[in-house]
């Protein structure tokens, strides 16, 4: 898996910090814009490095908080398409977030299935919880057996 230059991974972390600075204080737009900036700093095809992981789960992130939520799927997709992400919690609970208030319930189960996998409850902990309870409603529907009528 090939890494970015030092420089440039500099300059990535640089925006990747101030955006973070701008999301703590709920300035998602202007976070946003900030890690656009770090993304475009990654060689192409980006999907290689590792770091595209990180800045593509940040911008769905951000997509996530702003209500934008396709655009937060489709960030987040293309995350797991980088090296290490696909055992990243936090990616798989975000992507979920966003099936679930698309209406896309059965793949947000799957991926709520995968954040108790690879995190457990703990990663719900911060969230509404109307995220946790759908999993656990689903969850028992998905155990009862079918009975044959």
């Amino acid at each position: 898996m090939p890494e970015v230059t030092p420089d440039i991974e500099e300059k990535i972390r640089v925006f990747y910090e101030d955006s973070y600075t701008h999301y703590d204080r709920f300035n998602f737009k202007q976070a946003l814009r900030g890690f656009y900036h770090a993304w475009i700093l990654i060689p192409k095809p980006q999907s290689q490095y590792s770091v595209a992981g990180q800045v593509l789960t940040a911008i769905g992130d951000c997509y996530f908080k702003m209500r934008q939520y396709d655009c937060g799927k489709e960030a987040l997709r293309s995350a797991l398409h980088c090296p290490g992400t696909l055992t990243d919690p936090f990616l798989h609970l975000r992507l979920g977030q966003c099936c679930y208030e698309l209406h896309q319930r059965e793949q947000a189960y799957q991926e709520f299935t995968l954040v108790m996998k690879l995190g457990g409850y703990e990663m719900f902990d911060r969230e509404t919880s109307k995220y946790i309870n759908f999993y656990r409603k689903q969850k028992a529907f998905k155990s009862v057996p079918a009975t044959s009528g």
